[in-house]
């Protein structure tokens, strides 16, 4: 395997990572009965993870599935639950721009 396609396995693997670590924490949370306090630190993670979510684009998918969970729990959805939908989402973007960039440099440097 070149060193291409080692990268390439490496980074599907940690997102896949993210994925299952994220379902592993939250699912019984946002599936379940949850209270306020849970709602309120569910909320704070889903900001933070649209924010790291530069690293890896796992990150911020986790916390743009977050912040719609909440969404979806509250009738009439709040304006702290919509802002944090907003954060997420640009939260994404920004990670999928980032990773593109980021992409396109190491292949247009790295020797074929």
């Amino acid at each position: 395997m070149s060193n291409h396609d080692t990268l390439l396995l490496f980074y599907l693997g940690i997102g896949f990572s993210i994925f299952l670590l994220y379902m592993a924490f939250t699912h019984d949370g946002i599936h379940g009965h949850t209270p306020l306090s849970m709602r309120i630190r569910y909320d704070r993670w889903a900001r933070i993870l649209a924010v790291v979510g530069v690293l890896h684009p796992g990150f911020a998918l986790c916390g743009l599935d977050l912040a719609r969970q909440l969404m979806r729990l509250d009738e009439p959805p709040t304006a702290r639950a919509q802002t944090t939908l907003r954060r997420a989402r640009w939260g994404t973007r920004a990670s999928f721009a980032v990773g593109a960039v980021a992409s396109v440099t190491y292949l247009a440097v790295s020797p074929q």
